[in-house]
């Protein structure tokens, strides 16, 4: 809510004029913290005798749900006992003076004034136009700062093709209105989200010979459901920085002479899913209409299960609240907010909608078409490719990290021209002419189109402005790329572009690090002018195949410090490989480090890169994809960046020495070659000799919350003896293996069955009953992990459940779900697809793990690959895969 001017009573007032509600918030309402949320917790005034104020109700609830004719008075109604709203007959000045009047001199402030002006007469408009400059002219500034919308005013509408008349775009009345948003004073957009069957007509492609716009939607359900969220989203397009998006909804309107049939009817399922579209793309609350009553054919669920309007509106509107609230969550985190996506898609009946907060993305995709499909991610950075396949009147929601924001991927840019005839995106600096748009050289980058080099065997620079992220300085952000090094260099950096020339480049004290490739090379360094050059040791010389790499950012510590991470996309790595320097201006000395220093500075820090500078060297090399976004901490751990053969406590980079047992432990340990077929990887770690041995290391603590649904997999070769386990490390000694208490779950083979157990040494322990390992094969063994659910019959204590998927990686068959029995109820085969955790709210949760630990028999046993993710299905129960890379 909007911090007041004066230092008033914490009571805030929300007015809802004309055939609607007068209303009260108090302050620290959760439902309308920061401008987000339904109107609720109301209290009533009488102008007619100011001391009487009422208590009562939900004011998102009601409002039509009964009507009076009460002259110029604001009271509170009741049917049954029930609150039903409150009403005003007397939509102008008689009424708004006395409540304005009252509410100041009584030392409150205004937050909101919403009103339900509805007609396009003149006297209408101005009657509205009275209203708002009573509001706006006020002398008190918690008066006249107040919010102030309108039922069916918002920017865009007269552009808006939702509607059932495609005749009406465009129309004076629309004009009007649209023209009194933008010029009266008014700030809340209040389009009309109905859910009206004749919205149902968008199934064809004109009426009356007048074409709908877009095309025709696969079902009358689809056409309803896609109406409301289209003429939000305009309004959404349309908004003005500050104003805020209230869309009136309502459950199913039923209009005379365009009945639907039952089938087609908007289920509560549909209308929560339709809800939480509208907040994913901007919407600030919502308020609500009455309930739909039968007039032709179909009717509301919800007046046919509840069998009056008060009772099915009140039922509506809760569920609608509790849909609305099943969001908080997402906008509370940290980082900046952005809203994925303002299209729709009626032609194919898919809609989705998303918004990532930082590190995290938040998806809801449904589909109304009668056949199964997904939505089309291609264009989103922060997202896969595609959706999961969605079925048909389905809604999903899904969560990812992602540590990306923004992407350049030049799909838009001009085919073959310059990138100095690029038009908007035209680049700048000393060689734009230099650089082309051209399809992506040699193979694995899947794009349309890339940057690439041209002009012969000389260098150039050129460089462009970029729509970045709001970062602050302290930020830990990622900037990443695609390279491909045909010939001598190529390199991109993050830059501040107001230190870049048109002719030129950024002059050093406006330059971020930079990531080249020399002669296939892979190097960081501190600016494209100065700063030591820090060259990888543990990748190898790529000349032809395109890289992806990750540079990270840290700028809190010292001037900064950087590191990269980088897979093969020509090769088809998925795992990303962490990168080992070594300083090359150190010459005879072989560092191994994981982080660089950068020269970062006052105009050259994440909260001012906006931009990227190329560089190249000779014709042919290309860039893609370049991005930025903030840094997703992560344990994923693929051994590729160990010195192979050299033990795990005996490592020269500090950060990759292992802890455990002086004997049996780190000592034994050693990355080396995976054995066998179906793992990629350059290195996996497998005990020395012939004896056993267990050790533990620290990752990093990933931004999981204790409740989030995750997932934690890795790759285990054998058939007894050897396990993984992610730990919290926080308690754990150097010469010993992590307490039991801060083990999360075991996965072991052990005398040739899969194993789970809460903990290493405690919990019950359950062997799988429908898989066995295989000597001589790779298994992806992933566990889902569900914290929120206790499911071992007893109350209290240890919670969490999990079920576990295996891929035969060697033999690439399909993912099995893991069917588990309790060893210790002997004679009794249980047949669980889920088991109970062992996790607890202090040491064992996915807040809390920070590490692995891992164990192995003998030298015949090879662990690797092990990672940890958001499950991407907020239904856990409901949704059940194996997750793919």
């Amino acid at each position: 809510m909007r911090t007041h001017g004066k230092n008033r009573t914490a009571l805030h007032w929300v007015l809802v004029m004309g055939g609607a509600l007068l209303g009260v918030l108090e302050s620290g309402s959760t439902a309308m913290a920061q401008a987000e949320g339904y109107f609720t917790s109301w209290q009533a005034f009488e102008p007619t005798n100011p001391e009487i104020v009422q208590n009562g109700g939900d004011i998102a609830a009601v409002g039509w749900a009964e009507r009076g004719d009460y002259d110029d008075v604001i009271i509170s109604n009741t049917l049954a006992g029930v609150p039903t709203g409150l009403e005003t007959r007397g939509w102008g000045l008689a009424t708004l003076d006395p409540a304005l009047d009252w509410i100041s001199s009584n030392g409150y402030a205004l937050d909101y004034l919403l009103m339900d002006i509805e007609g396009d007469t003149q006297t209408q408009y101005d009657l509205l136009l009275d209203n708002v400059d009573r509001v706006r002219t006020d002398p008190d500034a918690d008066i006249s700062g107040a919010y102030v919308g309108n039922y069916g005013y918002y920017p865009g509408m007269s552009v808006d093709t939702s509607g059932a008349w495609p005749w009406n775009v465009g129309e004076q009345f629309k004009i009007d209105r649209e023209n009194i948003y933008y010029t009266s004073g008014i700030n809340v957009a209040m389009p009309v989200a109905y859910n009206s069957s004749q919205s149902a007509l968008h199934i064809a492609s004109s009426i009356n010979g007048v074409p709908y716009v877009g095309g025709t939607a696969p079902t009358q359900i689809s056409a309803i459901f896609w109406q409301g969220i289209e003429t939000v989203s305009v309004a959404a397009r349309h908004l003005p920085a500050g104003d805020l998006l209230i869309p009136y909804i309502a459950d199913f309107v039923n209009k005379p002479n365009y009945g639907v049939p039952q089938s087609q009817v908007l289920l509560p399922t549909d209308n929560i899913a339709q809800v939480q579209h509208y907040r994913l793309r901007g919407a600030n609350g919502f308020r609500t209409w009455e309930v739909n009553v039968n007039q032709t054919g179909a009717t509301t669920y919800y007046y046919q299960t509840y069998g009056n309007v008060v009772t099915a509106t009140l039922a509506f509107t809760a569920d609608m609240a509790d849909a609305w609230q099943a969001l908080d969550g997402v906008f509370a985190r940290d980082g900046e907010l952005r809203t994925l996506n303002l299209a729709t898609n009626k032609n194919a009946g898919i809609e989705w909608s998303g918004v990532q907060r930082g590190g995290r993305v938040d998806v809801l995709v449904s589909n109304m078409n009668t056949t199964t499909q997904h939505a089309d991610w291609s264009h989103v950075a922060a997202l896969p490719s595609q959706s999961p396949d969605v079925a048909y009147h389905d809604h999903v929601r899904l969560q990812y990290e992602a540590c990306t924001m923004d992407r350049e991927d030049y799909e838009q840019h001009v085919f073959g021209n310059a990138m100095n005839n690029q038009g908007a995106n035209s680049w700048s600096g000393a060689n734009p002419d230099k650089f082309a748009i051209g399809s992506p050289p040699g193979s694995g980058n899947d794009s349309e189109q890339s940057i690439v080099s041209t002009g012969g065997y000389n260098g150039k620079v050129a460089w462009s402005a970029f729509d970045g992220p709001s970062f602050n300085s302290t930020d830990k952000v990622v900037y990443s790329g695609f390279l491909y090094n045909a010939i001598s260099g190529v390199a991109f950096e993050p830059i501040n572009v107001a230190g870049g020339s048109p002719t030129g480049y950024a002059v050093p004290a406006y330059q971020g690090p930079t990531v080249s490739m020399a002669w296939g090379a892979l190097r960081l360094r501190s600016g494209y002018d100065g700063g030591d050059v820090y060259q990888a040791v543990n990748i190898p010389a790529t000349m032809g195949k395109w890289l992806e790499v990750k540079m990270v950012v840290n700028p809190t510590v010292g001037t900064g410090l950087g590191s990269l991470y980088v897979r093969n996309v020509t090769d088809g790595q998925k795992d990303f490989t962490r990168v080992v320097f070594d300083n090359i201006n150190t010459t005879g000395v072989t560092e191994r480090v994981l982080v660089v220093p950068l020269l970062m500075g006052v105009n050259k820090n994440p909260s001012n890169f906006n931009g990227f500078i190329v560089a190249a060297y000779g014709d042919g090399n290309a860039v893609d994809d370049l991005s930025m976004g903030y840094y997703v901490p992560q344990m994923n751990d693929n051994f590729d960046h160990y010195q192979s053969g050299v033990a795990m406590d005996s490592q020269v980079v500090p950060q990759l020495v292992w802890k455990g047992p002086a004997s049996g432990g780190p000592g034994q340990l050693t990355a080396s070659a995976p054995y066998g077929t179906g793992n990629p990887s350059a290195l996996a770690v497998r005990p020395t000799g012939s004896s056993a041995a267990s050790a533990w290391w620290e990752t990093e603590l990933t931004d999981h919350d204790a409740s989030d649904l995750t997932v934690y997999s890795g790759q285990l070769y054998g058939t007894t003896g050897v396990y993984f386990a992610p730990v919290n490390t926080v308690a754990s000694a150097s010469n010993g293996l992590t307490p039991n208490n801060y083990v999360g779950f075991l996965v072991q083979f052990e005398q040739g069955e899969l194993r789970l157990r809460g903990s290493r040494d405690s919990g019950e322990l359950y062997k799988a009953t429908n898989f066995a390992p295989a000597s001589g094969k790779w298994y992806d063994i992933q566990v889902q992990v569900d914290p929120s659910r206790d499911i071992d019959g007893v109350a209290g204590g240890d919670f969490g459940a999990a079920r576990v998927w295996v891929k035969n990686l060697t033999d690439n068959t399909a993912p099995v779900l893991v069917d588990f029995d309790k060893i210790s109820t002997t004679g009794v085969v249980e047949s669980l697809l889920e088991v109970p955790l062992f996790l607890n709210a202090t040491t064992r949760n996915p807040s809390k793990w920070n590490g692995w630990e891992i164990g192995g028999i003998n030298s015949s046993v090879q662990v690797d690959n092990l990672r940890s993710a958001l499950y991407p299905y907020l239904d856990f129960v409901g949704r059940n895969q194996y997750i793919a890379d």
